[in-house]
């Protein structure tokens, strides 16, 4: 009989046993999840704030290039005149702080052809054949980018509009304005990676009714090549090899008749200007550019474009002349 009630006895404790067993078990479990989610969560508030911190350290560049050119345009002795000898040209700037390290490059916008100008007349359409020309890309290309940011939906020459590219995969519709980015256009034909490099260096995407080349600035050769019909290779190596500080487009259409044609096309100052930041914090970067405008007037600077998605990359990029 003893026994039998020990049994009885022991089984109900038992199975108390190994409820209790459970529950701090799945109690484990819980606390073990609420803990790594915690962490997860710490980690990413960290992660994000690093992210925060690194790109507003390049925004802090790009505020530093801007007083920069500020700077320049006080200097009443340079203001009617942009060149490669001017203290922001080109030159790598580099900057160290137990924040991180800052590199910013500050060059001229307008020492690119702009895209946007092709919408205006023929003669822009034609610059920029050349430069296709120039880089032996086929000149289709120009006639796809006037369709895509004119204002019809008329096809022109070898271009396409909305019935072309709604049959891509993913399909697209035509921006009909301006684009704000060289890049809206490469994506748009297919071109090599060497091509679409070389085309961002002789390109730019500024407002459609800045139609001038600095001819102060100028480093590119497909650009120098696009100023008029009759350019040869001579024609580019002097330009591109003589002391360029011209004060006005006749100190340059007189030696250089070839240029003479357009004169309207020419000028030997800036308003825009392009700021390539790289800032670092700790194994964190932040690549920035900027299209920046500065009034002539005022000398107030302006910022028009900013992208971050891109890469800077010093290196791949024409060093400043010496």
């Amino acid at each position: 009989m003893s026994v039998a009630r020990s049994n009885a006895t022991r089984r109900p404790q038992g199975i108390a046993l190994v409820a209790v067993l459970m529950i701090v078990a799945l109690i484990s479990i819980l606390a073990y999840h609420l803990v790594s989610q915690h962490l997860l969560m710490v980690s990413f508030a960290r992660q994000s704030l690093e992210v925060v911190q690194v790109r507003q350290l390049a925004r802090g560049g790009e505020a530093l290039a801007r007083q920069f050119l500020f700077e320049d345009w006080e200097d009443e002795a340079r203001r009617e005149i942009d060149a490669l000898n001017d203290v922001w040209a080109g030159k790598i700037e580099t900057l160290s702080s137990d924040n991180g390290t800052i590199e910013l490059r500050i060059s001229d916008a307008t020492a690119r052809l702009n895209v946007n100008t092709i919408i205006n007349e023929p003669e822009h359409l034609a610059r920029l054949q050349r430069v296709l020309d120039y880089h032996e890309i086929d000149r289709a290309v120009a006639d796809r980018w006037l369709d895509f940011i004119d204002e019809d939906l008329e096809t022109k020459g070898f271009g396409a509009e909305d019935g072309d590219y709604l049959l891509r995969e993913p399909p697209f519709r035509v921006s009909n304005q301006p684009v704000t980015s060289v890049e809206e256009l490469l994506a748009i034909v297919e071109l090599t990676e060497e091509e679409k490099s070389a085309l961002r260096t002789s390109l730019a995407a500024l407002p459609a009714d800045v139609i001038t080349i600095n001819v102060n600035t100028v480093m590119d050769e497909a650009v120098v090549s696009a100023l008029g019909a009759g350019v040869t290779r001579a024609d580019i190596d002097q330009l591109l090899e003589s002391d360029r500080e011209f004060e006005s487009v006749e100190e340059v259409t007189g030696p250089f008749a070839v240029f003479a044609g357009n004169p309207d096309y020419l000028a030997t100052t800036t308003q825009y200007f392009v700021v390539e930041v790289r800032a670092r914090q700790g194994e964190y970067r932040a690549d920035l550019r900027s299209v920046v405008f500065r009034d002539p007037a005022t000398g107030h600077l302006k910022v028009i474009a900013r992208d971050f998605g891109g890469r800077v990359d010093f290196e791949d990029q024409q060093a400043r002349p010496s």
